[in-house]
């Protein structure tokens, strides 16, 4: 956007930098990935509540999943001055969760901690990883960012469980059995703990991606509805919640009223690649389309995520609705070297072949589509 905000005092280089990593999971089961996944994502979103610390976004961090990860390296490529790096072991009830806060830069350890408690110690554990590296790092919150750090989506450690399992099985999104295993999940949290507006929010996500992509009864997208609407009641600052509302309109083909909810959800949460990337669809997909507004949008979705072949698809779709073909060839084929096989790329380049009028090869790529659909 071109508004400037008021001139802070601090600029943005001279804040204390990190980068969550993802945590390891030391149980014995695999079972348990979702949930060390959980705690990464939970503790980043409390750290991005301190105004005085820069936090890498999820998307950025998601890839370093090696255990023997070379911290000084991590350290360059994120441009951050600290790394959290931890695991979590899970046994039945029992959780134990090592974090080390480490020196990005001498690549030395500045903090470490083993938490031990049983399940329903996790918040507090969570609240107390966040509050101790602020410490450490020497940035004073105020009384606001401390509530919002202690802020509970849930007090129920089984809606909290059921949510978490819900989320890793919603990113399956184009399979039917994914999708209903993660409502199930997700219905279950709502039954545990019938305020939790997270689950709310990511039920009503994943009901219009069944909506969109398997069931298009009118229930489907009315449940969606409702879900999301109760979610932003409950909690208005969620960007989830605005996310699944905007869902909601695309899917009623009210591409300009997603967008603005789109616009809403990444003045929330300004780092998470996948609201800017779905920003950018729904502002190409508007009459008539806002291309060059759904480039910048693509384009600060690849700056938090640079491997994202959804965004080069919507940077792509942007370039088209613009005319700029040859742009548009390249941010194709840029998303087919980030993932060869991605369900889109067939329509994708399709639809480039048709935008430029060679309407036999675009028939080749629309058939292949189609074998691909029917193999």
């Amino acid at each position: 956007s071109t508004e400037t905000g008021a001139p802070t005092t601090v600029s943005r280089t001279e804040l204390p930098s990190i980068a969550v990593l993802p945590f390891h999971n030391l149980g014995t089961s695999q079972d348990n990935d979702y949930f060390s996944a959980g705690m990464t994502e939970e503790i980043i979103s409390k750290l991005s509540r301190i105004d005085g610390l820069e936090v890498a976004s999820r998307s950025s961090v998601a890839s370093y999943t090696d255990p023997a990860r070379d911290a000084q390296q991590i350290g360059r490529d994120l441009d951050v001055l600290y790394l959290l790096d931890g695991s979590v072991r899970r046994a039945g009830d029992q959780v134990r969760v090592s974090a080390q806060l480490v020196d990005a830069s001498t690549g030395r350890n500045v903090w470490s901690e083993d938490f031990d408690g049983s399940m329903s110690d996790i918040f507090a554990m969570q609240e107390r990883t966040a509050l101790t590296i602020a410490e450490h790092l020497n940035v004073e919150l105020s009384p606001e960012e401390q509530r919002g750090v202690e802020k509970r989506a849930t007090d129920n450690v089984a809606a909290y469980d059921a949510y978490l399992r819900g989320m890793e099985l919603s990113r399956q999104w184009g399979s039917r059995a994914g999708l209903e295993a993660a409502i199930e999940q997700f219905q279950q949290a709502i039954s545990f703990d019938p305020d939790y507006a997270a689950a709310m929010a990511g039920r009503a996500f994943v009901e219009c991606d069944m909506y969109r992509n398997f069931d298009n009864t009118p229930e489907r997208i009315a449940s969606a509805e409702r879900l999301a609407t109760r979610a932003a009641e409950l909690d208005p600052t969620m960007p989830d919640a605005h996310h699944a509302l905007a869902m909601v309109a695309a899917n009623h083909y009210d591409y300009s009223r997603a967008s603005e909810l789109l616009r809403e959800t990444v003045q929330l949460a300004p780092k998470v690649a996948r609201y800017w990337d779905n920003l950018a669809w729904s502002l190409a997909y508007e009459t008539p389309p806002k291309g060059e507004e759904s480039v910048r949008a693509a384009l600060k979705a690849l700056e938090l995520q640079p491997h994202y072949p959804g965004a080069y698809y919507h940077l792509a779709r942007a370039y088209i609705a613009l005319g700029k073909y040859d742009e548009a060839k390249d941010a194709f084929d840029r998303m087919v070297s980030q993932d060869p096989d991605f369900s889109a790329r067939n329509i994708g380049f399709a639809q480039y072949y048709l935008a430029i009028g060679d309407y036999d090869e675009a028939l080749v790529w629309v058939e292949r589509d189609t074998a691909r659909d029917t193999a």
